[in-house]
């Protein structure tokens, strides 16, 4: 992880373009890392200028967690984010955030049904084993909707399934050890969902089905 804010060259720079520091930061950031995730806890200006930069076509990000916080410019410099579909996002809506937030989100990349597949699962098997210090990687799903019945299962039906979709493309879904969420679910009949997840081969069919083990749910704004 790489802060430019301290960099003496981008003094220099926000100097003779009578840009703001943060701006020179996210440009001086882009030049040597065009394709870098990049994480805005603070500073909406930094988040416009790398979204005029991905416009432009000189930032190609992995990724961005855009959580500025505060009034002036947070929620235009979070709106100027979304047309950006092919860019892998997680947004805070509204004027909430914090370097905290954006520090300890435990999402890895924001997705829609359409990407998960069993070539997905076969490149997070890259990252085997996880556990403590290499946590499985969790995606976010934005306005799925709930289909079809909700079944309990376990010995004390302490787990439960269903059906999610998303334009068309449908899966499995299930959840462990917390039916908190059940609440959840059961008010969203007709609402549209975001989810976290990890996709997953379930082995106990033949052959193996991809289904998504889910880690939270909460309506959608």
């Amino acid at each position: 992880m790489k802060c430019y804010l301290h960099d003496p060259r981008v003094a220099e720079m926000a100097s003779d373009g009578k840009i703001t520091r943060t701006q020179a930061g996210i440009r001086l950031a882009v030049e040597e890392h065009p394709e870098a995730l990049y994480v805005f806890g603070n500073a909406p200006t930094a988040l416009m200028e790398l979204c005029a930069l991905i416009r432009r076509g000189e930032a190609q990000p992995a990724g961005v967690v855009a959580a500025p916080v505060g009034f002036v410019h947070v929620e235009e410099s979070k709106q100027m984010l979304k047309p950006f579909r092919t860019v892998p996002r997680l947004i805070v809506e509204g004027r909430k955030g914090g370097s905290n937030i954006a520090a300890t989100l435990p999402i890895d990349m924001e997705i829609s049904l359409s990407d998960v597949n069993i070539g997905l699962v076969e490149e997070m098997d890259v990252l085997l084993p996880v556990g403590q210090g290499n946590p499985e990687p969790k995606f976010l799903a934005r306005g799925v909707r709930a289909a079809g019945n909700i079944n309990l299962m376990g010995a004390q039906r302490q787990h439960f399934h269903f059906n999610v979709a998303q334009e068309g493309i449908a899966y499995r879904a299930v959840v462990f050890n917390n039916l908190a969420l059940l609440p959840v679910l059961q008010d969203a009949a007709r609402r549209p969902l975001d989810m976290v997840f990890t996709p997953a081969l379930n082995t106990f069919y033949s052959p193996p089905r991809l289904e998504l083990r889910i880690e939270d749910l909460h309506p959608s704004n």
